[in-house]
């Protein structure tokens, strides 16, 4: 199994270990060819509150899945966060018009949540029962997968065994810089909420009785 075939995968995530538990938290991106976005799964309760802004709670959930010692990752996930409001404020108008038919129930901002999901120590499948962790993955959709890794603790053959390994599998390997180039991710060149004809938010409604 490699990540080209991601209708078969099953990710776990915000783990040091892959245990293979059913009740570890874990991913099956691209099963309907979009990927994993931040709005594939529904949440409720805190931090993603609906009368508090959802995008920076979901935000800080996300950080908090790198783990206490992975600053960098941290860092990443952060900066991403960052990388898609800008994206979605810098096409403002146009979502807006795109909008304007629904008169107000939709705003743009929710577009912000079409983007790919990162997910903090993915154990990536790469041949069998063997998986590789990264530091963020995403599943930008269309069998795509991208690993953004640091060295760590690593030693530099394990590394560069890890990388090779990865790359086999069909996974887009980029370092961890400091500076990434976030539309890499999506490879097409086209915004993330491209084919979505409305946003969706990933908050369970809450319904009173």
């Amino acid at each position: 199994m490699d990540v080209t075939t991601p209708r078969l995968l099953r990710v776990a995530y915000a783990s040091d270990t892959d245990t293979g538990s059913d009740t570890a938290p874990a991913a099956t991106p691209d099963a309907d060819g979009r990927g994993w976005r931040l709005n594939s799964v529904r949440w409720s309760g805190d931090p993603l509150d609906a009368e508090n802004d959802a995008f920076k709670g979901l935000s800080a959930a996300i950080e908090a899945e790198c783990g206490p010692w992975n600053a960098a990752a941290r860092r990443l996930v952060k900066d991403y966060f960052a990388w898609v409001d800008a994206s979605v404020e810098a096409a403002r108008t146009e979502l807006e018009a795109r909008l304007a038919p629904y008169r107000g129930l939709f705003g743009y901002r929710d577009f912000r949540f079409s983007a790919p999901r990162p997910l903090p120590r993915a154990h990536l499948p790469i041949s069998g029962h063997a998986a590789e962790r990264v530091d963020v993955a995403f599943f930008p959709g269309g069998g795509r997968c991208v690993a953004f890794v640091g060295r760590g603790t690593m030693s530099p053959r394990r590394d560069a065994e890890r990388r090779a390994a990865l790359t086999r599998a069909g996974v887009a390997v980029l370092d961890i810089t400091g500076s990434e180039d976030f539309a890499a991710i999506l490879r097409t060149g086209e915004p993330f909420w491209a084919g979505e004809v409305l946003p969706c938010g990933p908050l369970l409604p809450r319904v009173s009785f």
